[in-house]
């Protein structure tokens, strides 16, 4: 087992929220929505887990969390470097949310029972 960093960015207003939701939490007072969150900051739902890249043989696992009740993530490779998508990155992502379903029952351009 090991521990991966996490960094949470949160602003002003639920940083209050939180901040006092976790000191009642360490005196057993009371136990709110924040700390549940806060706690898979390191590998959340989505999130995908990618090895050694130097490694020819490494893997990048779509499955960590979520993919084994169908949550919706996918795995695609493409031959793209991060030089090819960085100028494009912000319609890239537009038209992934546009063409790939989400949600209970969505339906999409791109059918998820097509083989």
């Amino acid at each position: 087992t090991f521990i991966v960093e996490g960094i949470f960015y949160v602003n002003d207003p639920p940083e209050k929220l939180m901040f006092e939701e976790l000191t009642m939490k360490l005196q057993h007072i009371w136990f709110g929505g924040f700390l549940p969150a806060m706690k898979q900051i390191g590998f959340a739902i989505g999130n995908m887990a990618a090895f050694d890249m130097d490694d020819t043989e490494a893997v990048v696992s779509p499955g960590g969390v979520g993919f084994d009740i169908n949550c919706g993530v996918r795995l695609l490779r493409t031959n793209l470097d991060e030089g090819d998508v960085q100028p494009v990155k912000k319609q890239l992502a537009q038209s992934m949310f546009d063409h790939i379903p989400v949600g209970v029952g969505s339906k999409g351009v791109i059918p998820m029972g097509a083989k």
